[in-house]
Formats: structure tokens, C-alpha cells, sequence
């Protein structure tokens, strides 16, 4: 993932956890396969435990800064 510098301004979000590093955290789609997640190591206890998987987020924010 690349750095994420955040300016924080008024009425503008962020964007965690909805979107990290200017790309969108795909574990919030129902879609969402860890087994084909490309950011994820093989090596992490996470993902040999099966720790990643879709999750109910919340409304998603429509003012994000980075877009």
C-alpha cells in the first residue's frame, strides 16, 4: 500500500476504514475473497488463522477528501 498523508479539512472524511491509502478497503464488499487479496502475506498469523473476511460496515461516507 502506498503512504497516506491525511489533510484534515472541515466536512471532508478521511476515508478509514472505507478507504485506506487512497483505495478502497475491499473487505467492505460482499464480494470480498481473502484468497485472492494480493496485499495479503501468507506469512501473517492473521491470515493463517482466517482472521480476513467480509465485515458489515457501516453507511459509507459520501464526502471523502481524496476524491
Amino acid at each position: 500500500m502506498s503512504e497516506e498523508l491525511n489533510w484534515l479539512r472541515p466536512g471532508l472524511h478521511f476515508g478509514f476504514p472505507w478507504r485506506m491509502g487512497g483505495a478502497d478497503n475491499p473487505q467492505q464488499f460482499p464480494t470480498y475473497d481473502p484468497s485472492t487479496d494480493k496485499l495479503l502475506d501468507s506469512r501473517y498469523v492473521a491470515v493463517q488463522g482466517g482472521y480476513y473476511h467480509t465485515i458489515d460496515f457501516p453507511a459509507a461516507a459520501t464526502n471523502f477528501a481524496d476524491r
